[in-house]
């Protein structure tokens, strides 16, 4: 059996954008899984996939046609990589923003998954919700999102307003659903200051500022055990946002 050179430009094609692809998004960019893995989980998903790019007629006949095809497929699984990547963010933001709103933010310490300075609560967040993209079977929504994307292998159109509008709108559901996690913190911090503020007015004698940051963490600490007990449903909603995200975006490119 041999194999085509066409062929073979498929497959590197594929690869290409699967492993860039791979290299940014969460679940599978997380450090934790070594570089050797990620590079054969690119070559696995490759290999059944290749047949998948529709390639216009003449794409390999010159050099330089197939030199931006392949750069091509480079950009896409970037571009698609840091879409699903700004959606998955969200939970270590939120993290972050419930621990500075419910007084317990220690310094930042060194994210083992992203290599970033985080917050504890950051840290937790998003390990939480990168263990939750495997165990729920999340991440093949996410696969099933590239994997259709490869029947575009060249853009046809692009229209720079409508993508822009589109990386708008990515961002709009970054801050919502960061918000939305880190809501109820905010609640509670904010009902927990007005009631100090209530008991300094009644009883002057009792030392406010000593008891207010106990209290906040320990209302933030309780508040935080049942918001983790509600991160499956927002994992689910951000994932599926992720891959009406990801088909919006090549339908752009693909003048829809």
């Amino acid at each position: 059996m041999t194999l085509s050179e066409a062929s073979l430009l498929l497959l590197l094609g594929a690869l290409l954008r699967i492993g860039a692809f791979v290299a940014v998004a969460p679940p599978f960019s997380s450090q934790q899984i070594p570089v050797s893995v990620r590079v054969g989980l690119s070559l696995a998903m490759a290999l059944p996939a290749a047949h998948l790019l529709a390639v216009p007629s003449g794409t390999f006949s010159n050099p330089n046609s197939t030199l931006i095809f392949l750069v091509v497929q480079v950009v896409l699984g970037l571009a698609l990589g840091v879409l699903v990547n700004t959606l998955i963010s969200a939970f270590s933001s939120a993290g972050f923003l419930s621990g500075l709103l419910g007084g317990f933010s220690p310094p930042p310490q060194l994210d083992p998954l992203s290599l970033n300075q985080n917050s504890g609560l950051g840290i937790l967040y998003e390990m939480i919700a990168l263990m939750l993209l495997f165990t729920s079977g999340a991440y093949l929504f996410i696969l099933k999102g590239l994997f259709v994307s490869l029947k575009i292998a060249m853009p046809t159109h692009i229209s720079s307003s409508a993508i822009s509008q589109l990386v708008i709108n990515n961002f709009s559901t970054f801050f919502g659903a960061t918000l939305q996690i880190a809501a109820p913190i905010a609640a509670v911090a904010f009902t927990v200051q007005i009631l100090l503020s209530i008991l300094s007015k009644v009883s002057p004698s009792i030392s406010i500022y000593a008891l207010s940051f106990p209290i906040q963490i320990l209302a933030t600490i309780l508040v935080v055990s049942l918001v983790i007990s509600n991160l499956p449903g927002f994992v689910q909603l951000i994932s599926g946002d992720s891959v009406t995200t990801m088909m919006n975006f090549m339908r752009l490119i693909n003048g829809g």
